[in-house]
């Protein structure tokens, strides 16, 4: 459905029928860098920064330590994969080698962040149970 309207929206513009197909990819591809770049964006400026105000307010220590390790940014770095791993559907049909491919690499990219963001968060429990009264 969604390339039948970009077609059509191409060929209303006066595109020739023989290069919509690349634009097609064009489109959508611009699409989901806009959409991934505006998803980053608003974790970026307002969810972290909302996050950080409450994490200021609570009296806990592990979430400071979340804050200190920088886990918030990282975990943020997970929106524009996934909107990529969704998107990548409308870009090339399921059967294709490229489009299995995408699904691969980006699985891949989801996660190395996920791993850097557990072991940032293990990190942050570590250096809480240290400094607390349950690691001496």
């Amino acid at each position: 459905m969604t390339e039948s309207v970009i077609h059509s929206w191409l060929l209303a513009i006066g595109m020739p029928t023989q290069v919509t197909g690349p634009f097609e990819s064009a489109v959508l591809i611009l699409f989901l860098s806009l959409l991934s770049l505006t998803g980053y964006w608003l974790i970026k400026r307002l969810v972290i920064p909302l996050a950080t105000k409450a994490i200021h307010f609570s009296s806990t220590t592990l979430d400071d330590a979340i804050l200190h390790h920088d886990i918030l940014p990282r975990v943020g770095l997970l929106v524009p994969i996934v909107i990529f791993y969704s998107g990548l559907d409308l870009l090339f049909a399921a059967d294709e080698p490229i489009a299995e491919f995408g699904h691969r690499l980006i699985m891949v990219l989801f996660i190395l962040v996920s791993a850097s963001a557990f072991s940032r968060f293990l990190r942050a429990v570590h250096e809480t149970l240290a400094t607390s009264a349950f690691g001496r």
